[in-house]
This record gives structure tokens, sequence and C-alpha cells, in this order.
């Protein structure tokens, strides 16, 4: 007797055997799993807030304790609507954390505005303004600051603003 070369004839006990084996549980998961987890997106949503907090102060709690204080606080940038600006505080761009730039230019009339995640702020920003002091919109960007204008900036947005706008409108 010929038979096609992929037939394969099994004994009638084997059949039966085969028929015990228990078939896998069908996963309705891997249908439509964005309906699946859209039954508990509330409770992921709720979980990622929670471990979310406060992102000036990066504490896990959903307020703290300053920013429940002073609604106005930014990462001690302001607190109870005083801003650092008002009393004296200076961010020196061009240099090093804690080097002293020689030749400091303060931004133009002095009323630089930041636009951050948890606020808008006046900033007081001086320039380095050295010999080989880089643009003023490269000595922003280095800060992590997207300035609005190439140049004599003016405003600026912090890189954690955008890259938050980024992930609201993808």
């Amino acid at each position: 007797m010929t038979t096609a070369p992929f037939t394969i004839r099994l004994p009638r006990l084997q059949i039966e055997a085969l028929a015990d084996v228990p078939t896998p549980r069908s996963r309705h998961a891997a249908v439509s799993p964005l309906l699946e987890w859209r039954k508990d997106a509330d409770n992921y949503l709720d979980e990622l807030v929670r471990l979310d907090g406060c992102n000036d102060c990066l504490d896990n709690r959903s307020h703290c304790r300053l920013c429940a204080v002073g609604p106005l606080s930014w990462c001690c940038i302001t607190l109870n609507g005083v801003t650092l600006k008002s009393l004296g505080l200076r961010v020196q761009l061009g240099h090093e954390p804690r080097d002293v730039c020689p030749r400091p230019k303060p931004g133009s009339e002095d009323d630089f505005v930041l636009l951050d995640t948890a606020d808008v702020i006046e900033v007081g920003v001086d320039f380095c303004g050295c010999v080989r002091a880089l643009p003023y919109h490269v000595q922003l960007l280095r800060m992590r600051w997207y300035p609005a204008a190439s140049v004599n900036p003016k405003t600026g947005a912090t890189f954690r603003l955008l890259d938050r706008y980024q992930l609201l409108s993808a």
C-alpha cells in the first residue's frame, strides 16, 4: 500500500490517547488586550499618579507640605507668592555650577520668564559675558531651558515641560 509522503497513520489506541490531552485555554486578552486593560485603567492611573507625587519636591505623596502651604511654590523658586528673584537670587549661565563668572551680563531688561510644568515664573538670569562666552541661546540650552528666541531671549521653557508636552500630544 502506497501512502502520500506526509500522511501518518496512527493506530486507533494512539488517536484515543491524543483525544484525552487537554486543549489549551482560550486567551481572551490576546484578542483585545486594550479592552481588557480598559477595565482597570482607572486603577492604573491612580497608581501612576500616586507614584508621581510632587514633581518639585520628589515626594511620593500626592501633595507635599510645602506645596500645600504655599500653592505658588515651585522647587523653592517661589514660596507664598514671594519669588527668590525678588529676594535677590540670580541664575548664572555659561559656567559650571559654583563657578563665579567674572563678567556677568543681566538678561534683557532683567525680565526673563520661565515656563515649567508647575508654574510660570520670573527668573533673574545672568548670562556669561566672558571673552569666550557661548551665545545666549546655547547657554540657556545647557541649563535645559529652551529659549523662545535665539537673539536676546526673554522667555524659555524647561525641558521637563517640553517632555511632558511631547508625551501628552503623542
